[in-house]
């Protein structure tokens, strides 16, 4: 099996474990998801399981179409990213988004390493 891990994925699953740590942000860059997927392919890799990131420009624009209810683009200090929609919460996000997730991914999301990778202030 190959897991793909889409923008989606590690959009949810980055503000769910930063909303987790009890932090008020709301917005994540480009370069942290992608360090957070290369952590979360990273994790699986060591536990022989195949994933690939599937991030692309087309992929990031149909991402903010299909859930404009929850994120929109936005820009801080020059970096581009991702910023949740102020009513989202964190019990809306995990049901909507990680009932579906096989076991091995959910814990290739959260684990500490990947986590890391977010530089979530401690």
């Amino acid at each position: 099996m190959c897991y793909n891990v889409r923008l989606v994925d590690l959009v949810v699953n980055a503000f769910i474990a930063i909303k987790q740590k009890g932090e008020n942000i709301t917005f994540v860059t480009f370069s942290k998801l992608e360090k957070y997927g290369a952590s979360v392919v990273n994790y699986l890799n060591n536990i022989q399981q195949d994933a690939v990131l599937l991030l692309s420009r087309d992929r990031t624009e149909d991402f903010f179409d299909e859930f404009s209810d929850l994120f929109e683009a936005h820009e801080e200090k020059g970096e581009r990213g991702v910023a949740l929609c102020r009513h989202v919460t964190l019990s809306e996000l995990i049901r909507r988004f990680r009932g579906y997730l096989p076991l091995d991914l959910l814990l290739a999301f959260a684990s500490p390493d990947s986590i890391k990778a977010l530089d979530i202030p401690a």
